[in-house]
């Protein structure tokens, strides 16, 4: 991830990402002890911490104060998406905050987290608007995905601590309403939808046939679901929960269409987070050899096993080394880096959230 140069040439990504894959790749390091002031890449994560902090709008007098991703450099970023930028921004904020308790970033994540509630739509959850960038704020329609991202920059948020403690002020009618999104858009069956009750999953436009469907929305509600206050015993949690164990990481070496990796991101903190037998079986695999062959049917091993069979084991030096190729659905929207890093932010589940005891 600290690499500069795709040798390759490839896998830059679209524009208008850099601010959330900053975020994504700041985040990976913080979750493996690499913070601003410590760590072995401390200077690289200081550089992207001080970027998202030069990116923030800081004016109380503009609509867009405390936001993070639109305006960069003075220029607006020209997709409606812009606020997954800010979402993921705002994780990396306060997670650095929370482990450092450095309070020049304090003030900067507070700001990042009153945007967030100040877009979300009353007592439901967030979106954009498809046609115009600018009505990110109360846009009167909500979605899955852009809802989860939120959840979790402000469960990031309240890992902080209470206000009373330096910790930064999150509302709880913040999270109600993400979970009223969630109960609305789920089906009978447990299926959650992307704007409608068990409709379609998550999916990059125009890309819809090029990958196999997964239920990325799913995962997304059922782990946000959780994060937000309600217990693993949740019905729809437990029936969610069963649709993901239906479609296990899988990423063939010649064919990437089964290969999703922010599906295997949100599915993997969500088994991790309701245990037992579906999440690990409890067999030891101690080599890559051993997890390709393996026999059991357990959602931790079959996401080791699409995640180390695939990294790029390259010649020493090789900046590509230890990356993913970013040739999945959302790979091609963010990059190597997006790829990279959100498979390495998969990887350190067993260390980056505690189980939740409900």
């Amino acid at each position: 991830i600290q690499s500069k140069v795709d040798p390759e040439n490839i896998g830059r990504g679209m524009d208008g990402y850099d601010a959330g894959v900053t975020g994504l790749a700041t985040l990976a390091f913080l979750g493996n002890g690499h913070t601003h002031k410590f760590g072995r890449y401390r200077r690289y994560v200081r550089r992207a911490i001080e970027w998202i902090k030069k990116i923030q709008v800081n004016d109380p007098s503009s609509q867009w104060h405390g936001s993070i991703g639109y305006i960069i450099n003075g220029q607006k970023v020209h997709h409606p998406e812009w606020i997954y930028n800010h979402m993921i921004c705002t994780m990396a904020l306060c997670e650095a905050y929370a482990i450092t308790k450095d309070f020049q970033l304090k003030d900067y994540a507070q700001r990042a987290v009153d945007f967030i509630v100040k877009c979300q739509n009353p007592g439901l959850g967030w979106r954009y608007d498809d046609e115009t960038p600018e009505k990110a704020v109360r846009p009167g329609k909500n979605d899955t995905s852009v809802t989860g991202w939120a959840v979790l920059a402000l469960k990031a948020a309240k890992q902080s601590g209470p206000p009373e403690e330096d910790g930064l002020r999150v509302p709880k009618e913040a999270f109600h309403g993400a979970i009223e999104w969630f109960r609305r858009v789920t089906g009978s069956n447990g299926q959650a939808g992307y704007m409608t009750p068990g409709g379609g999953s998550s999916v990059l436009a125009g890309r819809q046939q090029t990958f196999q469907s997964v239920p990325t929305t799913t995962a997304v509600s059922i782990l946000c679901r959780m994060f937000a206050g309600e217990s693993k015993s949740n019905e729809d949690i437990r029936k969610g929960a069963q649709i993901i164990m239906n479609n296990l990481p899988k990423w063939d070496e010649n064919n990437y269409k089964t290969a999703n990796m922010y599906f295997w991101y949100y599915g993997t903190y969500a088994m991790f987070q309701i245990g037992g037998s579906n999440w690990d079986c409890g067999k030891n695999y101690n080599s890559v050899e051993a997890l390709k062959n393996r026999t059991c049917h357990c959602w931790n091993h079959a996401m080791q096993a699409a995640l180390l069979l695939t990294q790029r084991q390259g010649v020493r030096g090789d900046d590509a080394d230890g990356s993913w190729d970013p040739v999945t659905e959302w790979g091609i929207a963010g990059g190597r880096v997006y790829s990279t890093a959100i498979g390495a932010l998969t990887l350190e589940i067993y260390y980056r959230y505690e189980r939740l005891k409900q």
